[in-house]
């Protein structure tokens, strides 16, 4: 910039999640309302979210723009199947469906179709996610067994690191889940 402080805006983000402690402690919060406020408040903070504060009063469009985080590229995945899945239902098999995503934002999970009464569910859908930062982010895959009328209980969850893959290149993979539980 052509004036002082020889800058026009701060980004800044933070690199760890930072959200701790049971939220549950709270009396007459559910597990919905739990993990939506713990996916909203980590997501608003943590990389590759960016908060630009301009520095310089003017037009600096330009500079912000700049500084937006803009996206890497689309990251395509098909979820195939879950087997061996351990039944958590008393009456029956499991009802074993899955959200995945790359950033816990409302819009952008994506939740596949429920699989009635099956411990080797088969899924078979495409599914498109944008990716800011491949360095960072990770795809996530959480299995719930759907519940009906109550809520859904997460029962495995899984993680694959971006960085791990090679962009173009097609890499089938089966994923060892670990239980929800622990």
């Amino acid at each position: 910039m052509d004036q002082f402080p020889r800058f026009g805006a701060v980004s800044f983000s933070m690199r760890e999640k930072v959200i701790g402690g049971e939220v549950s402690s709270i009396p007459g919060l559910s597990y919905a309302i739990q993990e939506t406020i713990h996916n909203a408040l980590e997501d608003s903070i943590t990389w590759p979210v960016r908060i630009i504060m301009p520095v310089i009063a003017g037009d600096y469009v330009y500079l912000l723009f700049d500084l937006q985080l803009k996206p890497a590229g689309i990251l395509e995945v098909k979820l195939v199947q879950a087997r061996g899945l351990t039944n958590e239902d008393n009456v029956g098999k499991s009802d074993p469906f899955a959200k995945v995503y790359v950033r816990p934002i409302k819009d952008r999970i994506k939740k596949s179709k429920t699989i009635n009464n099956d411990l080797n569910a088969i899924w078979n859908e495409h599914l498109e996610f944008t990716v800011e930062d491949v360095s960072t982010q990770n795809l996530l895959i959480k299995v719930y067994d759907a519940e009906g009328l109550g809520a859904a209980e997460l029962i495995w969850c899984t993680r694959v690191y971006l960085n791990d893959l090679e962009p173009g290149k097609l890499k089938n993979m089966w994923l060892k889940l670990a239980n929800g539980q622990q």
